[in-house]
């Protein structure tokens, strides 16, 4: 940003004194000029060091007004600095003056999503988020909410926007589902939380009142133990081998597909235990990871020569094959790396009494919350089984 204070020597009074303008610049865009209510004899105005020269009391309380102004303009500028935010030369002029710029709705939703788009970091989410922001955009541009102005939109609106998603179809030819919905309401709440934050409207929120529920939580599945046993003696042919290996190492370690297609021998080392243990820093959450083995996984990477040779097919090819697998060992549960990632996270807590804690910190959760929200039921059968004990 760059702050210029000028003399408007145009209008020179009878006293031989100007007024001073200031004008702002952010990324080579003007701002308005504005007056400083402050007057210079063009004499006294040293334009490159930016002050009145002189040293009378009435040249520093000039100069002092002239160090307020910009002292505040540094103050606007450093706090949207801060916040990451999109704003111009404008936007700074505005705050000073405390007007609020009234937006249409469609305004405040590209004026979010650029927004997200400078704090969040991984790609693949702010791809989501420009999904759904676009489907919210497609509905108020065919339903006449792209005009309005962003304090015009009611809960009413919100709600029949809501209404309508219920009602449209995925490329599977299901509904939307509820989670999915309520995904877009929370973005919905976020544009209006930034125009708040940003002065755009006023702090009364009208739109929070808006609610959508959510999909009762999915029961959980994972392997039993005589399910895993059943799979770890599975024999065939060689390409449902290798895709059974990759599952089992899967169920062994917790690891997502996209976890499981990233790693590499730089990942596999000897702990200070003697054990082996992986490094990884996990995809969805980006939370590094220590893991240490157990000897099950570590001969599944021996058998393939190393970590880095396991043979991860492409996501599709490998869903295909474990449904052929799950067939013939008529394990009847659809198996998918999350289900792994289930069953290690079940066998961790359940069987080899593993801590929440360490359990939560070797799944990558970012809270402990997370693992206890998935794994309450299994917890509840772990609580009554480690009573049972005591009674």
């Amino acid at each position: 940003m760059k702050i210029l204070f000028w003399i408007r020597k145009a209008k020179k009074n009878k006293v031989n004194t100007s007024p001073l303008y200031c004008r702002i610049t952010v990324e080579g865009v003007r701002s308005p000029d504005f007056s400083t209510s402050v007057r210079v004899n063009p004499t006294e105005w040293n334009a490159k060091a930016q002050k009145i020269d002189g040293n009378s009391d009435s040249v520093k309380i000039r100069n002092s007004k002239l160090s307020t102004i910009k002292n505040r303009l540094d103050l606007i500028y450093l706090d949207l600095e801060t916040k990451q935010v999109h704003f111009s030369a404008r936007t700074i002029y505005d705050i000073y003056f405390g007007k609020k710029k009234d937006i249409s709705f469609s305004e405040a939703i590209e004026m979010y999503q650029n927004y997200k788009t400078k704090t969040v970091k991984k790609e693949s989410t702010k791809d989501k988020i420009k999904s759904l922001l676009k489907n919210i955009s497609s509905y108020s541009s065919k339903n006449g909410l792209s005009s309005k102005i962003i304090h015009e939109i009611s809960p009413s609106d919100i709600e029949n926007m809501l209404f309508y998603f219920s009602q449209q179809l995925n490329n599977k030819g299901k509904k939307w589902s509820n989670d999915h919905i309520a995904k877009h309401l929370g973005h919905i709440k976020g544009v209006f939380k930034y125009c708040i934050k940003f002065g755009y409207m006023s702090s009364t929120n009208r739109i929070d009142f808006v609610e959508w529920h959510k999909d009762k939580p999915k029961d959980l599945i994972y392997l039993t133990s005589e399910e895993l046993a059943r799979l770890e003696n599975f024999e065939s042919v060689e390409r449902l081998e290798r895709i059974k290996d990759v599952f089992l190492f899967a169920c062994y370690t917790g690891l997502s597909y996209s976890d499981l297609k990233k790693l590499s021998d730089d990942d596999f080392f000897t702990g200070i235990d003697g054990r082996k243990w992986l490094s990884i820093s996990r995809q969805k959450t980006e939370n590094p990871v220590k893991l240490p083995l157990i000897q099950r996984a570590v001969n599944i990477i021996d058998k393939y020569g190393g970590l880095g040779k396991l043979p991860i097919l492409t996501n599709q090819k490998y869903n295909a094959y474990l449904k052929e697998i799950d067939t013939i060992c008529k394990i009847n549960k659809e198996l998918t790396t999350h289900v792994a990632r289930k069953t290690f996270c079940v066998m961790a807590l359940n069987v080899w009494d593993v801590p929440i804690e360490t359990v939560s910190a070797m799944a990558g959760h970012k809270k402990i919350q997370t693992t206890q929200k998935y794994y309450l039921t299994v917890l509840e059968k772990k609580i009554s089984r480690d009573m049972q004990k005591v009674l």
